[in-house]
């Protein structure tokens, strides 16, 4: 494919007509890529996913026009209107072509603590597990090496689980629609970026 990666290639991961890997590598098709790039099958040439991320890739995984990447890096490098960036991501991280990088939580409580080696989607696509050698997810704490974020929610509800809390700061409010733009940090359990995921 082209002239292929600068080192060893972890995953691969296809949505319609382009292939995403990841690894250990800083070029793919002699561009500066950083440990990520895709291949478009359509004119057979390698593209960096923005500037890349700051260490090794272990799984990536594709859903929605998203791809959910894992590994040992702590920051995706994002291009700014003005200047590049590196924002922090904690070992996994969401990429699309409108959204860009997204962490998977708030602040600096998002991710997972050490090292991201697989990843995938239940039955449902509504659930996202994670597994590896961590024992932090977000702010949740004694994960034991495997946490999954699950299904989003509507924050305008005011108490959906009918546990005396609103919605908007509850931990694990009960039902689900698709993508908020909501992104107030929530309790313990709970993490946002553009949709909500709460840990279990």
């Amino acid at each position: 494919m082209g002239s292929g990666t600068t080192g060893f290639v972890q995953t691969i991961a296809i949505e319609d007509n382009f292939v995403y890997a990841g690894g250990n590598f800083v070029g793919a098709g002699n561009k500066t890529v950083n440990r990520i790039a895709v291949f478009d099958l359509s004119n057979q040439d390698w593209e960096p996913i923005e500037n890349g991320v700051t260490g090794n890739v272990n799984d990536i995984i594709s859903k929605d026009n998203y791809i959910y990447v894992t590994g040992t890096f702590e920051a995706a490098g994002t291009i700014g209107s003005s200047s590049d960036e590196f924002k922090f991501m904690g070992n996994i991280t969401r990429w699309s072509e409108s959204d860009g990088w997204e962490a998977l939580g708030t602040d600096t409580n998002v991710g997972i603590d050490t090292r991201g080696n697989a990843l995938i989607h239940t039955n449902s696509n509504q659930e996202l597990i994670v597994g590896g050698n961590f024992n932090q997810s977000g702010a949740t704490v004694n994960t034991n090496n495997i946490a999954k974020w699950a299904l989003e929610f509507d924050q305008n509800s005011i108490d959906s689980d009918s546990d005396g809390v609103d919605d908007t700061i509850d931990e694990c409010p009960r039902y689900t629609s698709r993508h908020t733009s909501y992104t107030k940090r929530l309790s313990h359990s709970c993490i946002s970026s553009r949709s909500i995921y709460c840990w279990k």
